[in-house]
């Protein structure tokens, strides 16, 4: 029987400015590779785009306030099955000391 592949959760948080993000995913781990898209609220086309790679894990460096969420690509290597999942909206703020 085969097992089902599916993206669990996408953890997405800031680290200063790092938007970082974490894939937790059931199946296929170990022939995984994953892509990352990043959009911003009110672009339709994604601000960066990252190539398949074999971490579950990505960063990305964002100076502008604003909500970003993150599409995750999860392909099997050895059937080249794709699956995608999109995460929650995550808020960016500047804080300005005076």
């Amino acid at each position: 029987m085969l097992k089902q592949e599916l993206i669990q959760n996408i953890e997405v948080f800031f680290t200063k400015n790092y938007l970082q993000v974490k894939v937790i995913a059931a199946g296929f781990e170990e022939s995984a590779a994953y892509a990352f898209y990043v959009y911003k609220a009110g672009n339709s086309e994604a601000i960066a785009k990252s190539a398949y790679k074999k971490f579950d894990t990505y960063q990305l460096e964002i100076l502008e306030p604003g909500e970003y969420r993150v599409k995750v690509f999860m392909k099997n290597t050895k059937t080249g099955q794709v699956i995608t999942q999109t995460s929650e909206r995550i808020q960016k703020t500047n804080i300005v000391e005076y």
